[in-house]
């Protein structure tokens, strides 16, 4: 299963790790990690129906 984002959403998204990263690439860097990582996690648990 994939798990999609739609256009806007994923502007926004951009939007926001544009805006840490103005202050904080390291900051920028983590929390893309963060996301990407929830994204997996998301869809492993709708893979197995829970």
């Amino acid at each position: 299963m994939k798990l999609r984002v739609t256009r806007r959403a994923a502007t926004q998204i951009e939007k926001a790790l544009d805006y840490i990263e103005a202050e904080s690439p390291q900051g920028a860097n983590r929390m893309r990690e963060r996301i990407q990582t929830l994204f997996l996690l998301l869809t492993h648990l709708l893979t197995q129906g829970n």
